[in-house]
């Protein structure tokens, strides 16, 4: 049986919670590189450049980058796995005579062999697609000394008090609203939502200022809201509760607690994932062509 995302979100802040000392990413020696990654990897290298003066493409546009925007210096790669597109895309900054760095969770991939410098962070093994350790992983370098301890007690605590006095199988759509300094979550929560659900559950997910610009025209009884930070006096729908946020909260935090939530959704309704994950490893391995596996292995 696979875990749901929450199970997953406290197994690895377990795992970070033992390690003593993470590899070192410094960003700011890149002068404007080219991030790279696919699904919640674009995303998480959106989160990680945010500040910097990089360009930023998923698999389909690496070429048409590399091949116009001939200020680029380096190519970043994003990949848990360091397999799939990772060996292509590297390949592909070789060809144009770029510098290449591969963050990953795999030490023994075909991308490392490419690359010319590789960073690998710890993983725990999850279901495919979850992503959860690694990801989480390459945020945490930002500010390694959070106290993953006390992350883990508010989230099974406040989180799951609030969480709690709501039944979640009640509803058929769910619309997160998050803070406008965690806007760049937007999507990866979007991505986890399809991930866990595919059509099966309707979801929007928006920051407070984009909550501004008619997302609640049209609303449903089976909706609920659930909003993190403060909102208090604010009513977005009929039914709405309010969780709280981290006092140390950054993109890494965020992620983990929109991440909890989103497993509790899981844990809530039918077994989706689980009936469906198997299959889908069979169907996209001979699609693609690449090796997938319904677990993610150490």
């Amino acid at each position: 049986m696979y875990p749901t995302l929450d199970a997953i979100v406290l197994s690895t802040l377990d795992l970070y919670s033992k390690k003593e000392r993470l590899p070192k990413l410094d960003l700011t020696k890149f002068n404007t590189p080219l991030v790279v990654g696919s699904g919640n990897g674009y995303y998480t290298g959106r989160i990680l450049f945010r500040n910097l003066g990089a360009f930023f493409a998923t698999e389909s546009e690496v070429d048409s980058k590399l091949a116009n925007i001939a200020s680029i210096t380096d190519v970043v790669v994003i990949s848990a796995s360091g397999e799939k597109h990772a060996p292509i895309i590297l390949n592909s900054a070789k060809d144009n005579h770029k510098k290449t760095l591969l963050i990953s969770s795999s030490p023994k991939s075909s991308g490392r062999d490419i690359a010319d410098v590789s960073i690998i962070m710890p993983k725990i093994r999850e279901p495919y697609t979850y992503n959860t350790s690694t990801y989480f992983g390459y945020m945490l370098a930002e500010t390694p000394d959070l106290d993953l301890i006390a992350l883990r007690e508010f989230i099974t605590g406040r989180v799951e008090n609030e969480i709690a006095k709501t039944n979640f199988a009640d509803y058929s759509s769910f619309f997160i609203v998050i803070p406008n300094e965690f806007v760049l979550l937007r999507e990866m929560f979007e991505t986890k939502f399809i991930e866990l659900f595919g059509r099966k559950v309707a979801r929007d997910i928006f920051s407070y200022e984009q909550m501004k610009h008619a997302t609640t025209v049209v609303q449903d009884d089976k909706e609920l809201f659930l909003c993190f930070g403060n909102t208090t006096g604010i009513e977005y729908g009929k039914n709405q509760i309010n969780l709280p946020i981290f006092d140390d909260s950054n993109y890494a935090v965020m992620m983990l607690v929109g991440y909890y939530t989103i497993g509790k959704i899981q844990t809530a309704l039918p077994p989706y994932f689980m009936e469906s994950i198997a299959d889908y490893c069979t169907r996209a391995k001979s699609q693609s062509g690449f090796n997938i596996s319904p677990w993610v292995e150490v």
